[in-house]
Parts: C-alpha cells; structure tokens; sequence
C-alpha cells in the first residue's frame, strides 16, 4: 500500500470539512434562544423552528438547482462545533434535482428539501421532532422514527430522554449547522484524482471517508 494514502485520504476530509464550513455554504439549522432551540406548534404538533438563516441558504440554492439543467442537486453536511473551531461531522447526504423519470424530483417540491416539518414526509426534521416531542404526536410517530432518530436526538440535544413535554427545555450540546453545496456535472471531486464525479458517487466517498475519522459521530448508517 502506498505509504502516503492514509495522510493523502485525511488530507481530502480537512479539504471537505474547511470548504463545507465557509460562511457561504453553511449557516446553523436551529433558531435557538442561549444554547437551547425554540419551538412552537406547526399544524397541530410541536416542532423545532429552523434558524432564519438556514431557511435562506436553503432558499438560495434550490432555486440555483432548479434553475439549471447542469445541477445535479446538493450535498448537505450536518455538522456540530466546539467553541475552540473543532467540527464534530454527524450526517452528510443528498437532494438530487431528478428522480427516476429524469424530472425535478418531488423532493423540489418542498421549500426546504430533506429538512421541512411536515409529518410523514422525507424529512430528517419532521422525523426527529416525532421522537423529542410529545405534543402533537402517537406512540406509533415514535416508534416509526426511534430507530434512526433517537440516536440523532441524543447526539444533538444535552439529555438522555425522550420524548419531552411542552414545559421541558431542549438544549444543545454544542451548537450545530448545516452546510449546503450544489453539486454540477462539471464539479470535480473533493479526491481530486478522480475528477468530475457525480452527486451520488460524491456522496458515497465522503461517507465512507468521514467514517473513517468520526466512526463514533457519524450518524449516517448506509456505509
């Protein structure tokens, strides 16, 4: 094996996690009041609002994706930080801008892709808010989302029990943000040698690299 691969393979997540983290492409997910987020009642059920800021990173690239045909759609990195600059990685994944039909792909169809509230959808935010809250919610909400979820709310939120009533804060343990970066045909891989690479194909290599320096963080279980 060739003796500089492992210092070559560091060298592209320090590449990622340094270009993910620039104030362009990244902003926090929650709105928090001190260190713990705000909720209010959505539709008839309890949910963690989103940080203004993210709602307009979010804004800004889908309407980027959907307006052009090169976009395949974008990478999002959810991501905690220590006071010190230190990224603790905890999920990276995909929008791609079409579905099987070679259409935009329904997941367009929502203002915020993979990160609305609305129960029941291909949402990480509404599937997380069915397993902290108690307002709004059925022990089946819970039950469907604790596998994933639960594990998520434990490494997110500074307490072990869940869920939680409407009285009970909700705190972080460290504050956390969601990078979003389009990813185009003519984008070449953060693997450099590799040069242009598709959304999928990018994800998967981030993944399988990231869990190799954060195996206990990442969140992510599609390895």
């Amino acid at each position: 094996m060739d003796s500089k691969l492992p210092e070559y393979r560091k060298q592209v997540i320090d590449n990622f996690i340094s270009f993910a983290t620039k104030d362009e492409h990244r902003a926090p997910l929650f709105a928090t009041n001190g260190h713990c987020v705000t909720t209010e009642m959505f539709n008839g059920y309890r949910i963690i609002r989103r940080s203004t800021q993210i709602e307009s990173l979010l804004d800004k690239v889908v309407k980027s994706v959907k307006g052009n045909d090169k976009s395949q759609g974008f990478l999002y990195f959810l991501h905690q930080m220590e006071d010190s600059g230190r990224v603790h990685p905890l999920y990276l994944g995909i929008a791609r801008r079409t579905g099987k039909k070679n259409e935009i792909s329904t997941l367009f169809n929502a203002s915020y892709p993979r990160w609305g509230h609305y129960k029941d959808g291909n949402f990480h935010l509404s599937s997380l808010n069915a397993v902290v809250f108690r307002d709004g919610y059925s022990k089946s909400d819970y039950d469907k989302y604790k596998g994933m979820y639960l594990e998520w709310a434990e490494m997110i939120f500074d307490r072990s029990e869940f869920p939680i009533g409407a009285d009970e804060k909700l705190c972080l343990r460290m504050p956390i943000y969601l990078s979003v970066i389009e990813w185009d045909e003519n984008k070449v891989s953060f693997v450099d040698v590799l040069g242009n690479t598709t959304i999928k194909c990018e994800e998967s290599i981030l993944i399988n690299l990231l869990y190799d320096y954060y195996p206990d963080k990442l969140l992510n279980k599609e390895i």
